[in-house]
């Protein structure tokens, strides 16, 4: 076998003067968007499949005294989402498990941030999805570009609160943008006023993610604004939470940490009132 976590590779921790402390944060993204989202529960169901059905937009009319009423169609659509199983494993030897001051629950942790990194990345691919655009190809982020996201959502009828999730470098712009602009509201907006978690911007929180999608050949940067949880147009379907397990592998003296979760995510409301894309220059 090959990959397994051994004294070579972690040689480090042979040495007693270092402890967990001193260990370099590895620079995974904090799982941020899917609280932000609709979430769906079916670990009690028999089933790993979820159909979501969409009502039509229907429209009353003014009645004529004695006219017989004309039958509206109503045909509702619907989107499915289907959870499949995420997860990586890495092996520890029993010769670094013996010198090391660091436990398995040190790579557990690893692995979970890993898991969590990859749920996000797969809820952030899903802003494609949205069928309402916000910013220009190549062109940085501007206040602009921020009101017609949130003038979209409104006038598409999406119930707030809104939410955003944004790239660094969306967010950079976004701030420069904001803090050269010299009329009302922002004459007296400073950089200290738009740092840290979701920063209200036009009263949409904005939160920042490493985790938006480069697209259109690594030429922009991929966020979205949306309303939150229930109303998002995204959903996350939990069939089974993140989980970590060991196997023992008595033969290659080690135990194999083992981390799965079953989740599915899809964007079953591309409309306005789901959500909207901000695509804008990639750096």
């Amino acid at each position: 076998m090959a990959n397994e976590i051994t004294t070579t590779a972690g040689a480090e921790f042979q040495q007693t003067e270092v402890v967990e402390r001193m260990i370099l944060r590895a620079a995974y993204s904090a799982a941020k968007i899917a609280p932000l989202v609709r979430t769906v529960d079916i670990s009690a169901q028999i089933t790993n499949k979820v159909d979501f059905p969409k009502d039509p937009l229907l429209t009353a009319a003014t009645l004529s005294e004695g006219t017989d009423l004309a039958n509206t169609a109503f045909n509702p659509t619907e989107v499915s989402c289907t959870a499949v199983e995420v997860g990586l494993m890495v092996t520890l030897l029993d010769f670094l498990a013996n010198a090391s001051i660091v436990g398995p629950d040190h790579y557990a942790r690893q692995l979970g941030l890993a898991a969590a990194t990859k749920m996000d990345l797969d809820l952030a691919a899903e802003f494609a999805d949205y069928s309402n655009t916000a910013g220009s190809t190549g062109v940085n982020l501007t206040e602009a570009n921020w009101l017609t996201a949130l003038y979209t959502l409104e006038n598409g009828d999406a119930q707030g609160p809104y939410v955003a999730v944004l790239h660094p470098q969306q967010m950079f712009d976004l701030r420069t943008d904001l803090t050269s602009t010299t009329g009302t509201p922002w004459s007296n907006v400073t950089p200290e006023s738009l740092v840290g978690e979701m920063v209200p911007v036009y009263g949409v929180g904005v939160i920042m993610s490493t985790n938006c999608a480069s697209v259109a050949a690594d030429a922009d940067r991929q966020g979205a604004m949306f309303p939150l949880t229930d109303q998002c147009g995204i959903v996350l379907v939990m069939k089974r939470a993140l989980q970590v397990e060991a196997q023992r592998d008595a033969s290659l003296r080690g135990t194999e940490l083992v981390c799965t979760v079953c989740y599915g995510d899809e964007n079953v409301n591309i409309a306005a009132n789901g959500g909207i894309k901000i695509v804008t220059d990639h750096e």
